[in-house]
């Protein structure tokens, strides 16, 4: 990843919005523009201007592929940084009602509901991720299923750790 700066965010923004205005129908090209959005929010600290143009790209992700369950976790983590979090988690629930098997909307979850103060919806949460997360060792699953139930090893120790659980 090279080090992100304003010039690289321009960049990535003028690509993200000439593919969205080519392709206005796809929804992966609105959640690209919405995750540069986000990023600026994140790395560069952006303005009002990108969380209201990371909302609107995010919710027309999320209208054109209503089935996906990463636009509505990106909306989601997007409630969460600007200091929404009972939408954040009702945007990551609604999530995992589209695709239950999400191990990565799990642990976003469960992190949500900890930093609510909700220690046992936390834990229920976790535990719903590491059982999906085991299941990416089953035999031919594809690589929609695979995306699904990938988390990072390093996540699942640190949110384990944090819930106060043991390896």
């Amino acid at each position: 990843d090279e080090h992100w700066t304003w010039k690289l965010a321009g960049e990535a923004l003028q690509w993200a919005r000439t593919a969205v205005d080519v392709h206005p129908g796809r929804a992966h090209l609105w959640a690209d523009l919405g995750g540069v959005h986000l990023r600026i929010l994140t790395d560069l600290g952006g303005t009002d201007h990108d969380v209201g143009a990371a909302s609107k790209a995010l919710a027309r992700a999320s209208e054109l592929d209503p089935h996906l369950p990463w636009y509505w976790l990106e909306r989601a983590r997007l409630e969460r940084l600007i200091g929404n979090p009972t939408e954040a988690i009702r945007l990551a629930k609604y999530a995992l009602a589209q695709e239950p098997y999400t191990a990565r909307g799990w642990l976003f979850l469960s992190r949500l509901e900890l930093e609510r103060g909700n220690n046992d919806l936390a834990k229920a949460a976790f535990a719903e991720a590491e059982q999906n997360v085991g299941m990416r060792e089953r035999q031919g699953l594809s690589d929609y299923e695979r995306e699904l139930l990938a988390v990072t090893p390093e996540r699942l120790t640190t949110m384990r750790k944090e819930l106060g659980l043991r390896n």
